[in-house]
């Protein structure tokens, strides 16, 4: 029995449509994916950033809003150490808010730890916008000092 000429022609055709629309979907979610990476990287910040949780300190801790060399705002939480105790600092992370460790905030600063909770940049009410520059440079910078303390910016 003869092959029908029309179908075998019609093959290779169909598998270039399907490659180029594979190829299509693949450069739509790619660059999808080029366009929300901030928002990946960084879920929290995108939740009530504009809203300073620093008046929501747990019982014990004080609110702060710390001003940074370049302008910026940062939100923190600070208990101040007993004496001879050691202080913790502690970045609250890439997803939520610092009002979601309070229970964290209380467990460091059991038998009368200092704790300094710091957000990052764009995220509970700190102003700016988060990256891993800015992260680093906020990591690098801090300082428990009385002096460094003593120079924050209260609300």
């Amino acid at each position: 029995m003869p092959r029908d000429a029309g179908a075998a022609g019609r093959r290779p055709r169909l598998m270039l449509s399907l490659l180029a629309a594979t190829l299509v979907t693949y450069g739509a979610v790619v660059v999808l994916l080029f366009a929300a990476q901030r928002l990946l990287l960084y879920p929290g910040a995108w939740d009530g950033g504009g809203t300073s949780l620093a008046g929501l300190a747990p019982p014990g801790f004080r609110g702060l809003l710390l001003t940074t060399e370049d302008g910026e705002e940062l939100t923190a939480w600070w208990r101040p150490p007993e004496p001879g105790r050691a202080a913790v600092l502690y970045f609250q992370g890439n997803g939520g808010n610092l009002a979601q460790r309070r229970g964290r905030a209380a467990a460091l600063a059991e038998g009368g730890r200092g704790v300094l909770l710091l957000s990052y940049r764009g995220f509970s009410g700190s102003t700016g916008s988060p990256s891993a520059v800015s992260a680093w440079k906020c990591s690098s910078g801090a300082n428990f000092s009385r002096t460094a303390l003593a120079t924050c910016v209260r609300r």
